[in-house]
């Protein structure tokens, strides 16, 4: 053991890695737990304060108000009688409404009704008209008797009367789900991290194993060469060939080490990026051939870990912006003549891992569009990278953007993949949804691709469409209005990956 603890001292490469591997399976999770987790927690508290404002807005227009602010006779029949509709349209947990002096004049629980509200942040900060939101952990009895715990964010929300304050709102939403979503996130990037240090350490103790059995040969043949040399004098030419060939195998067996770890010496960064680069030079052998086999299926591994922890964590947070309201715009006049073949490069590498051969049929009379260009690029790289995940190898993908009979611009990608049940197809729309068949539980992914798509498709004011046959083939169709179009010019050009 001290031995091979020498080892890896003496072998800065090994040192690296070692070092690496703890970082990674410490430092990872406590990041999540304590940087992560609490900075996702405050967006998730501004957004749906922010949610709570419209909504009280909304209600505050179902008020009869007066000079003297809101009191009981603000409380309209149809604000009062309908209150548990508003709570299922709204998607709320409860509502309070408060008079200028904090009594609460109606409550969708009626046991608050009546009840002064006396704590210091209603008068020191509602009263003067500023909005004050707080989470707090409550008990709630489920439909079965039991306690459950969750999650309510409270949000006070004034409201005013020709500029004075009337009143106020308080707001209950109940974001169990979306925290419980977190946590699950946190979990399984945790697990990701230490499988990757797990592997890591696995690379550092077969190298040393090899280094001491390269050494233990060594010293054996010294140790032959010494005795032989004592014992029979008459034997020494017979010995002296013996030991030279162990010799010669020591010498080479140690050539072979030093060359491996020469090879091995790339650096590792603790954070998922870093893990990710450099894994990506020991893939493309850009220092020297990795030696083994074996060392090149765990950097496969670890760059395949660390791009799929990548993935998942930009789709959950793009699905949670989309869930939150939040997916906004910024559109401008994009080239497409620019963007389409871009596009075909980002994909080669992926396509040329799997030998699927990517064709663009671009119907470049459309110059220019008018999208958000980040979210247009995420729309065809979606659909193109679904499309080679669900292809088999000496497959073929093809993109179509052409302008379509009302003038507008399509996108269609064509695949002839394994295909999808046309009883599926609405499963794979919906986010974390997958197809539970022998195929597809053979590919890596979250279940969100086609759901991001599908949003921000809707969110350009465009449609989405999927035809298939389970054997055949796929074709994903993707149209937007003439609105999006901006400049034509006939030409047609052909792109193959």
């Amino acid at each position: 053991m001290k031995n091979q603890l020498k080892t890896i001292a003496r072998t800065p490469f090994l040192l690296i890695i070692l070092i690496a591997a703890i970082l990674i399976s410490v430092f990872f999770p406590i990041a999540h737990r304590y940087v992560i987790y609490p900075q996702y927690s405050e967006f998730l508290l501004e957004n749906t304060e922010e949610e709570a404002i419209r909504t009280a807005r909304y209600l505050s227009l179902k008020l009869s108000l007066d000079k003297e602010g809101v009191t009981k006779n603000s409380l309209t029949p149809e604000l009062v009688d309908n209150d548990q509709e508003t709570l299922k349209a709204l998607g709320l947990m409860k509502f309070k409404i408060f008079s200028k002096t904090g009594e609460v004049l109606f409550s969708t629980s009626k046991k608050d009704i009546g009840k002064i509200n006396k704590k210091d942040y209603f008068f020191e900060i509602v009263t003067k008209g500023n909005n004050f939101t707080k989470l707090v952990r409550k008990n709630a009895e489920t439909l079965e008797g039991q306690i459950a715990t969750l999650d309510v964010v409270e949000t006070y929300v004034p409201v005013f009367y020709e500029g004075s304050f009337a009143g106020a709102f308080e707001i209950y939403y109940n974001i169990t789900n979306r925290v419980n979503i977190l946590e699950r996130l946190l979990f399984y990037t945790s697990f990701i991290l230490i499988g990757v240090a797990i592997v890591l350490l696995l690379v550092v103790v077969w190298t040393v194993r090899g280094a001491a059995i390269a050494i233990e040969k060594r010293n054996l043949a010294r140790l032959a060469l010494i005795s032989s040399n004592e014992k029979l004098e008459e034997r020494v030419k017979e010995r002296t060939r013996e030991l030279s060939f162990e010799r010669d195998r020591a010498n080479f067996a140690n050539k072979s080490k030093s060359e491996f770890l020469a090879n091995m010496s790339h650096e590792l960064r603790t954070p998922l990026n870093s893990v990710i680069a450099y894994s990506e030079m020991l893939m493309k052998e850009m220092f020297g051939p990795l030696g083994s086999k074996k060392n090149a299926e765990y950097v496969s591994d670890i760059n395949r870990s660390g791009g799929l922890l990548l993935e998942h964590i930009g789709d959950i947070l793009d699905i949670s912006r989309i869930e939150a309201g939040e997916l906004d715009l910024d559109e401008r006049q994009i080239d497409l003549l620019s963007i389409i073949p871009s596009l075909m490069s980002m994909m080669a590498v992926r396509a040329e891992t799997k030998n699927v051969k990517i064709i663009a049929d671009v119907d470049f009379s459309v110059l220019s569009v008018y999208f958000d260009e980040r979210q247009l690029k995420q729309i065809v790289i979606n659909l193109l990278s679904n499309a080679v995940k669900f292809t088999n190898a000496r497959g073929e993908v093809r993109l179509a953007v052409s302008v379509t009979k009302k003038d507008g611009i399509s996108i269609r990608v064509t695949d002839n993949g394994i295909g999808i049940a046309a009883d599926d197809i609405p499963k794979i729309l919906e986010p974390f949804s997958q197809v539970a068949n022998s195929q597809t539980r053979s590919h890596e992914g979250t279940g969100l691709g086609l759901a991001i798509v599908k949003s921000l498709v809707a969110n350009h004011g465009g449609t989405l469409s999927i035809s298939s046959e389970v054997g055949v083939g796929t074709k994903v169709l993707v149209e937007f209005p003439i609105e999006r179009v901006l400049h034509y010019q006939p030409t047609v050009r052909t792109i193959n990956s």
